[in-house]
């Protein structure tokens, strides 16, 4: 499971370093990792060793709320790009990046009502931040258990 977690991980890295992230192209290995990351959590809780660390209660509280509808969780964010100045022989321009997007954690009074069990973890964790950076931050966890 870790194994297919970090592979599932690596897609979704692959992806953003393309720069030719879509909706599609980024939610199929976002939401894959994630449910790869819930199925970790879960073994070790069934075998009575839950993994302590307020980063994964905080996305077990988004799973509980969410089960397997990951994108009740997630909002799309576009960003129109920061403006930049450009320094080449002899001119300067300003040039921007391109407009973009990205998947941020929503707010947790807008995920469905359930269990309130770790909804502090979630709002310090989770709530407002990138999903890629949750998952890059799980991964050490993960790769201590192989």
């Amino acid at each position: 499971m870790v194994e297919g977690y970090l592979t599932a991980l690596e897609r979704l890295l692959e992806v953003i370093r393309s720069g030719d992230a879509g909706d599609k192209e980024t939610f199929l290995p976002l939401f894959e990792a994630l449910n790869w990351a819930a199925s970790v959590d879960m073994f070790f809780i069934d075998n009575g060793r839950p993994i302590q660390d307020d980063l994964l209660t905080g996305v077990r509280f988004a799973r509980n709320r969410v089960h397997h509808q990951w994108e009740l969780a997630l909002r799309r964010y576009d960003s129109p790009g920061v403006p930049m100045v450009h320094l080449a022989t002899g001119s300067s321009r300003l040039i921007g990046p391109p407009p973009g997007f990205w998947w941020y954690w929503v707010d947790a009074n807008q995920l469905p009502r359930g269990r309130q069990g770790g909804k502090n973890a979630y709002v310090a964790r989770l709530a407002g931040k990138e999903a890629d950076t949750t998952l890059k931050a799980l991964r050490p966890i993960f790769e201590r258990l192989i």
